[in-house]
């Protein structure tokens, strides 16, 4: 397999918390831990699997995105551009991994997700980054846009160990959102690091240059959950609903990198 349907292939299977199939890594990898096997990592709906390959002292963290209620309120806090819940079972969940590798400075760490889990790949790869730890590239899929996020995080010394700046974590780390066809969530904020476009099936009806318009956060979420989640995450966050509204009306051009 390439590198990128290694990263696809974990994801799918971080999926599988949620759906509590077995989760079962390809040749030479095992797994070293999962987020709902710990309820301070589980805090929140936090899905995540740790893969390890003691062989190459690599390790893998795979993160999913979004499948329930508590993930669409961490999805409205990275539209307003805050530090989503789940930092906090990703700290729990990294602790763990480093208790469970006695040596885990020797190896290299690397974090992948899709959507929402983009976002967190790119939190946990900051938080490996702050704890001195070998990480190298977070490769994430149809990533909302990290930058927002990572800058309030930053901001607000949320990480573990000191973090200088954005310019520096996008020198030390490899940042790479891979995108379908531009849409609502893979354009929410501005991305870190590198995007590129995964050129859609033959026969799509889209052409690079065309605007689209956005679904809105609001029809995602109705659509993804339902009316009652949507009046409780305005609640939570303790905004109205129209405030969520806000980016029905956005729209965007690809002016980003075909992956070919």
């Amino acid at each position: 397999m390439t590198d990128r349907a290694v990263y696809t292939n974990f994801v799918n299977k971080a999926y599988n918390i949620h759906s509590q199939k077995p989760i079962t890594p390809p040749g030479g990898w095992e797994v070293l831990t999962r987020s709902d096997k710990s309820d301070l990592a589980n805090k929140y709906s936090f899905k995540c699997v740790a893969f390890i390959n003691e062989q190459e002292k690599k390790i893998i963290l795979a993160h999913a995105g979004t499948t329930d209620g508590y993930d669409v309120i961490d999805d409205a806090m990275i539209v307003a551009h805050k530090v989503p819940y789940k930092i906090e079972s990703i700290k729990s969940f990294i602790d763990e991994v480093e208790n469970l590798v006695s040596d885990s400075k020797e190896y290299i760490y690397e974090t992948t997700g899709h959507s929402l889990g983009g976002i967190l790949s790119d939190l946990s790869a900051v938080e490996l980054k702050a704890r001195g730890l070998n990480i190298t590239q977070s490769v994430t899929f149809d990533n909302p846009g990290s930058y927002p996020v990572i800058k309030t995080a930053i901001d607000q010394k949320v990480f573990t160990g000191q973090i200088e700046s954005i310019r520096q974590l996008e020198q030390d780390i490899n940042f790479h959102a891979f995108n379908s066809c531009p849409h609502f969530i893979n354009t929410i904020n501005k991305p870190l690091g590198t995007v590129s476009l995964v050129v859609p099936p033959k026969g799509a009806d889209y052409k690079v240059g065309e605007k689209h318009e956005s679904q809105g956060f609001t029809a995602y979420v109705l659509a993804k959950i339902g009316s009652a989640v949507l009046k409780g995450v305005s609640d939570i966050l303790g905004i109205s609903t129209q405030v969520l509204e806000f980016v029905e009306t956005l729209e965007f051009s690809s002016n980003i990198l075909l992956y070919l």
